[in-house]
């Protein structure tokens, strides 16, 4: 798929109906992970991201001082982006879905353990 990036942002208008402001933010975040991740076209990169590099996408987002809930809408963006291109068969597997966010001192993760009741 050459235009991997814009055919998911395609996807996201025409089939799951997006608004704007969604698609706005998910280019702006899958450009960044693209930058990060890789260079050129995308086609040429994406097989070689790993859980290593998307863990060290997330800890470049730290380093930012980042929200978490930022940080977590990234992965987010990547996540779905990734999970897109495993169904059209560019990608053979979403290690994206393999990473998790670190949440932030007093999430609900804490109390979850303490009460024993999770989401």
């Amino acid at each position: 798929m050459k235009d991997s990036l814009g055919a998911f942002l395609r996807h996201l208008s025409l089939e799951k109906d997006a608004s704007p402001h969604t698609l706005r933010s998910y280019r702006t975040d899958l450009v960044e992970f693209a930058h990060y991740a890789g260079s050129g076209d995308p086609s040429t990169w994406l097989g070689d991201v790993d859980t290593r590099t998307i863990r060290g996408y997330l800890a470049h987002l730290h380093a930012r001082s980042l929200d978490a809930t930022t940080i977590a809408r990234k992965l987010a963006a990547v996540r779905s982006w990734f999970r897109f291109l495993v169904r059209r068969g560019v990608l053979e597997r979403n290690v994206a879905r393999e990473v998790r966010a670190r949440g932030r001192r007093g999430s609900w993760s804490r109390s979850c353990r303490s009460t024993r009741r999770c989401p």
